[in-house]
């Protein structure tokens, strides 16, 4: 393989993937991730000596019942740029404070976020729920943990009512007769326009949990959590192969089951599923060049505004059918707040004949400056 650094710069750490698109056309993308180096005080960002290595799993805070803390890079195509920031929130001032906003501004997108320090649900007479006062807190870790949702062990000690949209959060519940004394804890991080209150916070019937508020955050949104998980299904140049595996399995059905197995299909992969970042960061492909604002993210500056470094990976790719000009998209912008580093994950594809077909290329002539 020929490859072209970037004047002097290493291209970033990169692989070849095979996959396909939308169409169900096989595809080989080309990855490139280059690492930056955030500087608060002069806002720019500055390339590493050294590029993060493109991850090929999930990794987690505290094991898979936690946060995603960084999400695998191994996806060969993406619908559009999913913007992440692993970050705290701060008092702007230092000192304590009940409630703050902290926001993320890309360019003219805005997303803001209403932090409180810990409080607590509990259950008066006569049965009404009052929220305790926010205690006051100078820092807090914007994590899905301290945001809406949770598991229910409340209502019905024998059958655990975990929120379909984040079941590691925090105030979801179906009914208050339950709740004890001490009362539970409520979410630290909250969309200002759609905030938890006394009167919407009991759900009342389990299948009512789509009216709840939706969790908030700037991180990570975790594969398995609605509706993330309700994009999952096959791959259109997989169809074919599902269906003759049915027709194998067929024999085997009750002849009873035999209709409700004929109606019941994996539904077609939407790739939205590939996108993971939160709500409201999962944005049309960047550019690259984009100027970022961040409110009430770090220790030093209440407010930090930079801009992306613009430089688009040039790639061009030739397995053996002449040279091809690869045009890439921003996949994923990651900003490591506490780290002040910014990786970019570049990604494009180019048509090929199909997994079958790889033992026979005789070319790979990747160049990436």
């Amino acid at each position: 393989m020929r490859m072209m650094t970037m004047k002097d710069k290493s291209p970033g750490d990169y692989t070849i993937l095979p996959g396909s698109n939308v169409k169900g056309e096989e595809v080989l993308s080309v990855l490139v991730k280059r690492s930056y180096t955030l500087c608060c005080d002069a806002q720019i960002v500055s390339r590493c000596e050294e590029d993060n290595k493109l991850l090929s799993g999930d990794i987690y805070y505290e094991g898979e019942n936690s946060s995603v803390k960084y999400e695998n890079d191994f996806v060969p195509v993406k619908n559009k740029t999913d913007v992440v920031i692993n970050a705290k929130a701060y008092s702007p001032t230092g000192r304590p404070k009940y409630t703050i906003f902290a926001s993320v501004q890309i360019d003219n997108v805005i997303k803001r976020l209403l932090i409180y320090g810990n409080r607590w649900a509990k259950k008066h007479s006569f049965g009404i729920i009052k929220f305790s006062d926010p205690a006051p807190f100078i820092e807090m870790d914007i994590i899905y943990e301290n945001a809406y949702g949770g598991t229910d062990n409340l209502t019905d000690p024998q059958i655990p009512y975990a929120y379909p949209r984040n079941p590691i959060g925090k105030g979801f519940i179906i009914n208050k007769k339950n709740i004890e004394p001490d009362g539970f804890p409520l979410p630290n991080i909250e969309d200002p326009k759609d905030v938890l209150t006394p009167q919407n916070i009991c759900v009342k019937k389990f299948e009512n949990w789509h009216y709840q508020p939706v969790p908030q955050g700037f991180g990570w949104y975790h594969k398995l959590w609605h509706p993330r998980v309700s994009h999952a299904g096959i791959l259109p140049n997989y169809r074919e192969y599902e269906e003759e595996l049915r027709q194998r399995y067929a024999k085997y059905v009750p002849e009873g089951k035999k209709n409700d197995y004929a109606q019941t299909k994996i539904p077609q992969m939407n790739f939205n599923y590939f996108n993971g970042a939160s709500p409201g960061l999962q944005l049309p492909f960047l550019r690259g060049d984009e100027e970022i604002t961040l409110e009430n993210l770090t220790k030093e500056n209440n407010i930090i505004t930079f801009a992306l470094p613009n430089e688009v990976p040039f790639i061009q790719f030739d397995f053996g059918f002449g040279v091809n000009d690869i045009q890439p998209h921003l996949h994923t912008v990651m900003i490591e707040v506490e780290k002040k580093t910014v990786d970019l994950v570049w990604g494009g594809s180019v048509n090929y004949p199909g997994m079958q077909w790889l033992p026979e290329m005789k070319v790979n002539d990747l160049v990436i400056e």
